[in-house]
């Protein structure tokens, strides 16, 4: 099971990047225990943990369990090379 935890859907966001961006805690926490990929972007360069910021999960627990597992809060550029710091911005 564990080979396909990073498996893209046809948008290019794996389900630890759809678990963030909707704020749920227990799939981003068992998706992390089954080494799902932390700083993997999806085809518009959203890493989970800028999906999360971007939805405003800050209050929840989804952006601590991803800067737990090690997230990068340098991996904020976008596919063109834009820095998405607007998401993280509560970060600073």
């Amino acid at each position: 099971m564990t080979e396909h935890v990073d498996m893209e859907g046809w948008t290019g966001r794996t389900a630890l990047r759809a678990a963030a961006w909707g704020g749920h805690e227990e799939i981003v926490h068992t998706l992390l225990e089954y080494g799902a990929s932390v700083d993997r972007a999806d085809g518009n360069g959203r890493t989970p943990l800028i999906a999360a910021a971007y939805m405003g999960h800050q209050e929840t627990d989804v952006v601590e369990l991803l800067l737990e597992a090690g997230a990068d809060v340098d991996e904020t550029a976008g596919p063109d090379g834009e820095v998405q710091f607007k998401e993280l911005g509560w970060l600073l």
